[in-house]
């Protein structure tokens, strides 16, 4: 793997082109995943979708990572996910499987899931800690995923994934061990999974060790549309900001789905315009269009983006920031190869409203 910087802009902001086995990525950019994948395929949508990196996700419990020991189990998975994958030969292919309970990670568990990853053709091997995985324990278990990737695999790129724990001291001791593969040179990639909040201290450390080692690429995991500040939701977009922290790329979180059907009106719509994620109530305030021209909206009546069941509109919200994402990204690209990536940020309502609220803020762990 190679990660060729054009452009540093002062911001941190990055203008890359990710190298890997003959395939390129121009970042920063947005990662579709299966999840979103499946929603535009269930709109018929005839766009090609943005496809330099792609990522298989799977929730997984302790029940369903015990059940990969099983062979028909581990054989559905496995069928799930290479089909997935089959549709995308031309990108970077990455699996990230968030484990919803808390259970402490094992040697066995580790060996299951790197398996599962190298034998449905993976290109970017990752493991993340479970919130009741200890951090010296996850820093044993990564030295066994780098025996196991190496065993079978040869020269993968591995991916080990810095997660958001309940308490901050765990979280910066999970940090200071994947950094310490860094600097060994072990390892040319981080992931950073958010786990749904604003991980501000996190992401500012992630700037730094971007600074001290350019060459590293750094993927942000479980990004939700908008981010969580306390209790409290800003109206902007999460993913638009996260070139600020020298974060290259990123990918929506994988969720369950909701006991209940959703309300229209109150699912999120990300805003081109202004980078602001609003809920689709507030959409139809303003206009009686939708304010985007991708091959979801088509800039067609609020009211026809609303037909359907709840649960397709959310997957319109979902398809829809696939493509407006990465539109917009694209113009984060230009600005950052001017080195005026600051006027961007602070000319959007979106980040500037993040920007406003990171101020004073000391950030790093």
């Amino acid at each position: 793997m190679r990660l060729r910087v054009i452009k540093r802009d002062e911001t941190g902001a990055r203008k890359c082109v990710l190298e890997l086995r003959g395939k390129k990525a121009e970042l920063p950019t947005k990662v579709p995943t299966s999840s979103e994948v499946n929603s535009i395929r269930k709109l018929k949508i005839k766009e090609p979708i943005p496809q330099t990196i792609v990522l298989a996700g799977k929730l997984l419990n302790f029940q369903r990572v015990a059940r990969l020991a099983k062979d028909d189990y581990f054989k559905a998975q496995l069928a799930s996910i290479s089909r997935f994958f089959r549709n995308f030969p031309g990108a970077v292919r990455m699996f990230y499987a968030p484990i919803l309970d808390e259970f402490s990670l094992n040697e066995d568990a580790v060996k299951r899931l790197l398996d599962l990853q190298y034998l449905s053709g993976v290109e970017v091997f990752t493991l993340a800690p479970t919130l009741n995985t200890s951090p010296k324990e996850f820093f044993k278990l990564l030295k066994v995923a780098l025996k196991q990737i190496d065993r079978i695999a040869g020269e993968a790129v591995f991916m080990p994934v810095v997660k958001v724990m309940r308490e901050e001291e765990d979280t910066r001791e999970v940090f200071q061990q994947v950094k310490k593969l860094v600097e060994e040179g072990q390892v040319s990639c981080v992931g950073v999974d958010v786990r749904g909040k604003f991980a501000y201290s996190l992401l500012y450390s992630v700037r730094d060790l971007h600074e001290e080692h350019p060459e590293l690429w750094v993927h942000a995991l479980q990004v939700p549309p908008k981010p969580l500040f306390g209790r409290r939701y800003l109206d902007a977009s999460y993913g638009l900001i996260l070139p600020y922290f020298s974060v290259d790329s990123y990918c929506r979180w994988l969720r369950p789905p909701p006991p209940f059907p959703p309300i229209k009106e109150k699912l999120n719509y990300f805003d081109p315009s202004d980078w602001t994620v609003l809920h689709l109530g507030k959409v139809a305030e303003r206009s009686d269009k939708m304010p985007c021209n991708c091959p979801v909206c088509s800039e067609s009546p609020v009211e026809k983006f609303l037909e359907g069941t709840s649960f397709t509109v959310l997957d319109r919200t979902k398809a829809h920031a696939v493509y407006a994402e990465e539109k917009e990204l694209a113009v984060s690209k230009e600005y950052i190869g001017r080195g005026k990536y600051a006027e961007i940020i602070k000319e959007k309502e979106g980040t500037a409203r993040i920007l406003s609220v990171l101020e004073g803020t000391s950030g790093k762990l």
